[in-house]
């Protein structure tokens, strides 16, 4: 049972506990992630009382929620559906009321998955793994947001590195079974919505059984959406749970120069095809860069077909489909093809809030729903943008000493990001 679940409180009924339970498991299949993810989650069984109301028996349940906007939004969409349920399980009628919870215990939400049939447990991956916990500053401080992770080394080491890269070549030199894998990018972080859902769902297959489904999987869509995210997570989920799995992490770009300064010698040619041929799963960001690169695409092709006919799981990521790449060796392209092809695409508006959420609770700050509505509304098209624009209301009201607010929000943001054609605020 999830940590969720586990109610502490022994005034809370034991019927009470159970009908919550079997009517969150429900709600789950009923109620979109981001929806559940951000406020049905959240909810916590209070009160349970028998009473007669205009002359027939009712069954009052209160239900805690974490702030008056979160109590608006459930009573006006979800307190029918929520009401339906409870009186299925319970064979009795019921009435639901919702009570506000003490602003010092907010209920922390887990991320079920919702590409499973059954969402709530919360996965393996997500129980046992161990998680890199950022520092948590006291609200009472000036919180100052942590820097965005570095984008991990996209260069493994197979031969002299190119200068573009920030570490040293004697820092960088590793095989392909210690990649460089961002931990922070995991699939219990990653929030899924209509948009993204099936390159979620590929992505947790191909995790949980490398080479054996989806393989190739193919990734693609415009920048900051979470396609690198998502081939991170495959790769810290395959080494949590394989731990001999040799995992190999390379953008297109690193993928092309290791190529060329493989050329100088033979001995350096074969340690680069060893290095690539042998690894248990391959996953290629960018691939977009190799297209009409004609030699980096033939030994591409090779590395590629010595992997699949080995039974070797592939994973490759774009910012188009296949059939967009039309410079790349056909060859390629009908690979690519041949397995899985899921695209994430912007995100909408209960994705973008569920994300500011997780964002939010990332970074140790707790801000007011009515301000990440408002921005959730205001930037729409890039996830990455999105979390940018939180860190950066964040740092200037740490400067400031100031609340975050809407005002605040509307003040710093609105002009940057608008002008900028990121997004206008939606309506409703």
């Amino acid at each position: 049972m999830s940590e969720q679940l586990r109610f502490e409180d022994e005034d809370i009924p034991i019927t009470l506990r159970r009908a919550w339970d079997r009517a969150l498991r429900m709600l789950a299949t009923r109620v979109n992630k981001p929806t559940f993810e951000a406020h049905i989650r959240t909810l916590k069984p209070l009160e349970l009382v028998e009473t007669t109301e205009r002359d027939r028996p009712v069954c009052v349940i209160t239900l805690g929620v974490q702030t008056a906007f979160t109590r608006e939004w459930v009573e006006k969409r979800h307190a029918p559906t929520i009401q339906g349920l409870l009186e299925e399980i319970l064979d009795r009628n019921v009435r639901v009321k919702f009570s506000l919870l003490p602003k010092e215990a907010p209920v922390k939400p887990q991320t079920p998955s919702l590409f499973d049939d059954d969402p709530i447990p919360a996965t393996k991956a997500a129980t046992e793994a161990p998680k890199a916990t950022p520092e948590r500053r006291p609200e009472s401080a000036k919180p100052f947001p942590t820097a965005p992770p570095a984008r991990p080394a996209e260069a493994l080491t197979l031969a002299p590195v190119p200068h573009q890269f920030k570490e040293s070549a004697s820092s960088v030199r590793r095989s392909p079974d210690a990649p460089e894998l961002n931990p922070r990018y995991t699939f219990d972080n990653f929030v899924t919505g209509p948009t993204n859902r099936l390159a979620h769902g590929g992505a947790v297959a191909v995790a949980q059984a490398p080479g054996e489904v989806y393989n190739p999987l193919f990734l693609y869509g415009p920048p900051g959406l979470g396609k690198t995210h998502l081939m991170h997570a495959i790769g810290n989920e395959a080494r949590r749970s394989k731990p001999g799995a040799r995992v190999a992490y390379v953008s297109g770009e690193a993928f092309t120069s290791h190529f060329v300064a493989s050329l100088h010698s033979k001995d350096k040619a074969e340690e680069f095809r060893r290095n690539w041929r042998t690894v248990d799963i391959f996953l290629v960001d960018d691939i977009q860069f190799i297209a009409g690169k004609d030699k980096t695409g033939e030994e591409f092709f090779h590395t590629f077909n010595a992997l699949y006919q080995t039974g070797k799981q592939i994973v490759i990521c774009a910012d188009r489909s296949p059939r967009e790449l039309r410079t790349m060796d056909e060859r390629l392209r009908s690979r690519f093809e041949s397995g899985l092809i899921a695209d994430l695409a912007p995100p909408d508006l209960e994705t973008r809030l569920a994300i500011l959420h997780k964002k939010a609770e990332a970074e140790g700050m707790r801000i007011p729903d009515e301000v990440l509505l408002y921005m959730a509304r205001l930037v729409q098209s890039n996830i990455r943008t999105l979390e940018g624009a939180l860190v950066k209301l964040i740092a200037y009201a740490s400067l400031v000493n100031s609340p975050v607010t809407t005002r605040l929000a509307a003040d710093i943001l609105e002009r940057y990001y608008i002008q900028a054609g990121i997004g206008t605020p939606e309506d409703g």
